[in-house]
């Protein structure tokens, strides 16, 4: 499962996201990659967990949205973007004939930006569950995804937090399953009033 870490301070967010994902088998060695599991829209973040390909659709959507992307339209946007990605994700799966590794089930959405409504950060995480409801909540302070030992007290506040936090969950979720797609690079978004900044954090 992928890594979304979010951290919300009065001055910016972090988002970071890892870039492993699970590739196809050739005859007994599965193989691996890389791909992006965040993507800017306007000035706002969307991060992706689960079907990586949610992320890609949602974002295609958002962009038809006839107005500049910021975090309080795409918070208003995002459960009819939740559920037409879902919706394409399994009709694009059916056309090919596929079946999807069991890693990309489910979908979770992150989005976090700078709220010109209220003049504070903002991010929001959605979850499409099994019968097609779209759960919408908000993020108050931090959120670590995948969970691991010691996440919900775990220092997210800084980048070098966030790297430390990413192998952590890494080392943690290999002994469960050591085949899931997680790991790679860490890739962290900084998000402020006057910009995204983006950073490569290196290997976890």
């Amino acid at each position: 499962m992928s890594i979304c870490n979010v951290a919300i301070t009065p001055g910016k967010i972090l988002v970071a996201v890892d870039t492993a994902v699970a590739g196809c088998r050739i005859g007994d060695a599965p193989t691996t990659g890389h791909m992006q599991k965040a993507v800017i829209v306007g000035d706002t973040v969307i991060a992706s967990r689960g079907g990586i390909s949610n992320l890609y659709f949602a974002a295609f959507q958002a962009m038809s949205i006839e107005t500049y992307l910021d975090i309080d339209v795409l918070a208003a946007s995002l459960p009819v973007l939740l559920a037409r990605a879902h919706t394409q994700t399994l009709q694009a799966r059916a056309h090919a004939g596929g079946v999807a590794n069991s890693h990309a089930e489910g979908c979770e959405m992150t989005v976090a930006g700078w709220s010109p409504q209220t003049g504070q950060p903002r991010a929001l995480i959605a979850t499409m569950t099994p019968d097609g409801r779209c759960m919408v909540e908000q993020i108050h302070s931090t959120c670590a995804g995948p969970d691991f030992p010691g996440g919900s007290s775990a220092d997210l506040s800084t980048p070098g937090a966030m790297l430390t936090a990413a192998r952590a969950q890494v080392e943690a979720f290999a002994k469960v399953d050591p085949n899931a797609p997680i790991g790679g690079e860490l890739v962290l978004y900084e998000l402020m009033q006057g910009g995204v900044i983006v950073r490569k954090m290196g290997a976890i």
